[in-house]
Order: C-alpha cells, then sequence, then structure tokens
C-alpha cells in the first residue's frame, strides 16, 4: 500500500489544534467519533464498544467490540490500522480525563514499536512517543525533550542539545533525562540498548526515526 498516516481519535480531552494529515486513514474509537463530527470528518472507521459514546453505532464502516474484553478500544483500533499495513500513527485526544487512560495509551506506543511502527501521542503542551533506535531532530526544533527508559533500563546518547550524554545509563526508577533543551542545532537520539519514551515540546518536527 502507498505509505499514509493513521489518524486514531479518541475520546479524552481536545485542545483545538488537533488537525489529521491530508489524505490520512482516519478511526474513531469509541467516543472519538464526536471529535470526527466537530470537525467536519467522516471516520474510515468507528471501532469500540461505545460505553464512552453512550449509545451504539450500526453502518458498513461500525466495528463493535464486545464490553468485557482484554484490548482498549484504541488498542483495537491500533491492532487494525497495523493489519492494514500503516506504519506510522498519530493519536488525537488520547490524554486527559482519566488518568488510567493517558498511561494505558502511552503503552500502545510501546506495541507500535515493538511491532515495528511509530505512534505519535499528542497533547496540548507536548508530543511522545517510544522508540528503540533513535530520532533525528531538525534544527529548528524549540523547548524541551525528555527521555524515560521504558521495559528495563536503556543506554543512549544525546547530541546537539544542551546537555549531551554518551552512553548513558537511563533507568525505570530515576528520571535522569528529562527536560533537556533544543539550542537550535541538529540533534540526535540513539538509543543503544532497550527502549525509551521521548516527550518534547508540541509544534516540532522529527525529521526521522534512526533506522
Amino acid at each position: 500500500m502507498k505509505e499514509k498516516v493513521c489518524c486514531i481519535f479518541g475520546a479524552g480531552e481536545y485542545f483545538g489544534a488537533e488537525k489529521a494529515p491530508e489524505n490520512a486513514f482516519i478511526i474513531a474509537a469509541d467516543a472519538g467519533i464526536n471529535a470526527c463530527e466537530k470537525q467536519g470528518l467522516q471516520p474510515d472507521v468507528i471501532i469500540g464498544d461505545f460505553d464512552s459514546l453512550g449509545h451504539p453505532l450500526t453502518g458498513e464502516n461500525v466495528i463493535t467490540l464486545p464490553k468485557i474484553k482484554d484490548d482498549t478500544d484504541t488498542i483495537a483500533a491500533v491492532k487494525y490500522g497495523l493489519e492494514k499495513g500503516f506504519q506510522t500513527f498519530i493519536f488525537f485526544g488520547c490524554t486527559g480525563g482519566r488518568l488510567s487512560h493517558t498511561v494505558a495509551n502511552i503503552q500502545t506506543l510501546t506495541y507500535l514499536a515493538k511491532h515495528g511502527a511509530t505512534g505519535y501521542l499528542t497533547d496540548k503542551e507536548e508530543v511522545a512517543t517510544v522508540t528503540c533506535k533513535g530520532i533525528n531532530f531538525d534544527k529548528d526544533c524549540t523547548g524541551f525533550l525528555s527521555v524515560f527508559a521504558v521495559e528495563g533500563d536503556a543506554v543512549i546518547s544525546e547530541y546537539g542539545l544542551k546537555y549531551t550524554l554518551e552512553h548513558g545509563i537511563l533507568r525505570e526508577d530515576f528520571p535522569l533525562g528529562v527536560s533537556n533543551e533544543f539550542i537550535g542545532e541538529k540533534a540526535v537520539l540513539k538509543v543503544h540498548t532497550g527502549s525509551v519514551l521521548v516527550i518534547l515540546s508540541a509544534g516540532n518536527h522529527i525529521l526521522e526515526e534512526i533506522k
């Protein structure tokens, strides 16, 4: 398939700046359909048990999930997107509200990374992703960059930032990687071992994940 972005609209908080890329494949997860309708978007697929929405939906593009299940509506949407061949996912309305749901969606980023895909979880002030390889950042990036170990300790290097790090060890139980800063140079995060959660100020452009 031609490379496209899969955008998943959730039932969390929205801030008015959410915009799906042109020609994106759109999945509404449960009450995420409300946000789509407000933006005049017609989802390609609507997935959920519709407990958040409050009433069932029907239609050719509706996939109704059982209310008792292991998968969250968001994970179900991700699995659908992966089956369709998508490798890049953007999540809107998947933070805020219940903290447990936000944490679940952060874990979903790890799920994507382990399946060879990339997810970007958007919030009002920041965007998060998980990588086990690393990321190149544009020189125009501004604000903060924080990196946290997930699934055990990680070894990383950071260049082109206010604080450089050479094969530093990030541990699960200590936030060493919080609040580094962009300084107007091309920056690089290399992950030598492990996986990391990367959170940076919203509006920044990630050049590419390191292959």
